[in-house]
């Protein structure tokens, strides 16, 4: 849910958001993917889910994605791809229950968000 309200970003950029890209009501952040600077209004309820995973994350990120300091390559990508398989292994479980036949991933419903809210006329960033 934080990644759709705060326009659609990325699983790799939610894993790897700290603290410090945080400006007041803002976030602020480089893309990971590209080479473009993400600014992002953060509202209430991806404030609250922020507030939520304070208590649980590591040094200075923001969500308990990230469990040492410099982990490798490796192990970085390792744990990405395994939150990114938890959520897409919740969306399959909400499809069935809600009878819905697509296939639902992270990346999909992201970029379905992503692009209902350029169709009303809201620019992301």
């Amino acid at each position: 849910m934080f990644s759709c309200y705060e326009g659609g970003i990325s699983a790799k950029d939610v894993c790897l958001l700290t603290r410090n890209q945080i400006k007041g009501d803002m976030l602020i952040y480089d893309r990971t993917k590209y080479d473009k600077q993400a600014r992002v209004i953060i509202i209430e309820k991806a404030e609250e889910i922020i507030e939520r995973y304070r208590s649980e994350a590591y040094i200075n990120y923001v969500f308990p994605t990230i469990k040492r300091c410099n982990p490798t390559q490796s192990r970085l990508y390792g744990w990405m791809k395994r939150i990114n398989e938890k959520v897409n292994e919740t969306l399959r479980k909400i499809c069935d229950h809600c009878g819905i036949k697509s296939r639902i991933t992270w990346g999909t419903a992201r970029s379905s968000y992503i692009s209902k809210m350029i169709d009303e006329g809201f620019h992301l960033l």
